[in-house]
């Protein structure tokens, strides 16, 4: 039986719902293009009403807090731990990468990139919208009540603006362009992280820094439940 080698979005989604609803500890991070920029080592800026990407500047229309700045030349740090979230294989974590069904070729080119990093395709990649688009009604409906339902101690990692409007365990706030800042912020969101209760879950948030998290957490802590959610709960 030939084996197919493009994620089922469906499967995932239902493979992530009894892992939660039995409280067995994943992770899953997310790749965007974003992230393949700073993979690639190339200048990223997103600032206000312009960003740079892809060596053309675009223009935009991001609040303050989605300011960002990849400097080649100056955040190797970050970098490295991006890449070496990108590489990690186990089983019980999940990577998100650019959508099997677009056309054009930079899409093609991003996808590639990322699975020869993973050392090729496996049943652990999925998709980097798995939580919206067409499982985005089932996300809402079903997973996050289950979460809430299942998860005495939910963490949130997200921007310091965010008001939580679910009830949480603790709230872990990210600072504005934390590439900027990256290694006191990495190092010490992680230490508010390390004493999490057990079996707790963890909803991030945090643009690229929530696959360093992710990962890093996860060779910490892997007793811990890691969600990427994106902007998917973003009106909560």
């Amino acid at each position: 039986m030939a084996i197919s080698l493009k994620p089922n979005p469906k499967d995932h989604f239902n493979s992530f719902m009894n892992l939660l609803n039995l409280r067995q500890p994943f992770t899953f991070i997310r790749f965007s293009d974003g992230e393949v920029e700073v993979l690639r080592n190339r200048k990223l800026t997103i600032s206000n009403k312009k960003t740079f990407f892809r060596g053309k500047v675009f223009s935009n229309n991001y609040p303050e807090m989605d300011k960002k700045k990849f400097e080649p030349l100056i955040d190797q740090e970050f970098r490295k731990d991006l890449l070496a979230s990108s590489i990690f294989r186990s089983k019980a974590f999940y990577k998100g990468i650019r959508t099997f069904s677009m056309n054009d070729t930079e899409s093609i080119l991003d996808r590639e990139f990322l699975l020869r990093l993973n050392g090729g395709f496996d049943s652990h990649i999925t998709f980097s919208d798995l939580l919206i688009n067409e499982n985005y009604l089932k996300f809402r409906s079903k997973m996050f009540p289950l979460i809430l339902n299942k998860f005495k101690n939910i963490v949130v990692v997200s921007n310091w603006r965010s008001e939580i409007k679910f009830k949480f365990h603790k709230h872990i706030k990210v600072c504005d362009n934390f590439i900027k800042n990256y290694q006191n912020e990495v190092t010490s969101i992680l230490n508010a992280l390390i004493n999490t209760p057990l079996h707790a879950i963890v909803l991030c948030s945090a643009s690229s820094l929530t696959n360093i998290l992710g990962h890093k957490l996860y060779l910490l802590r892997p007793d811990l439940t890691f969600l990427d959610v994106g902007t998917s709960i973003n009106d909560l």
